[in-house]
């Protein structure tokens, strides 16, 4: 799974726009769209910034990642949430 889509997942799931994310992290809005969308790569300081921001270890947020893409919910947004909410929440 794309770490930007990864991220929007956990955005949502901490309730934050687009613009308080960005805000947080020290980024542009259109970097972050951009970035969630897969069309920019995070380099790991960005990373790193935007994980923290919504207070997220490096690890929580590479666990859940092996757990979506071990189970292949790579294009299924709710179960990708559901592994988000049970893991981090």
């Amino acid at each position: 799974m794309q770490e930007g889509k990864l991220l929007r997942i956990f955005r949502i799931s901490n309730d934050l726009s687009i613009s308080k994310l960005s805000e947080l992290a020290g980024c542009s809005k259109s970097y972050l769209t951009e970035l969630e969308k897969g069309k920019k790569t995070a380099s790991s300081e960005m990373l790193d910034k935007l994980i923290g921001a919504m207070n997220i270890n490096i690890k929580t947020f590479l666990e859940v990642k092996n757990k979506i893409e071990k189970n292949h919910y790579e294009q299924d947004f709710q179960k990708c949430l559901y592994i988000v909410l049970k893991v981090y929440l």
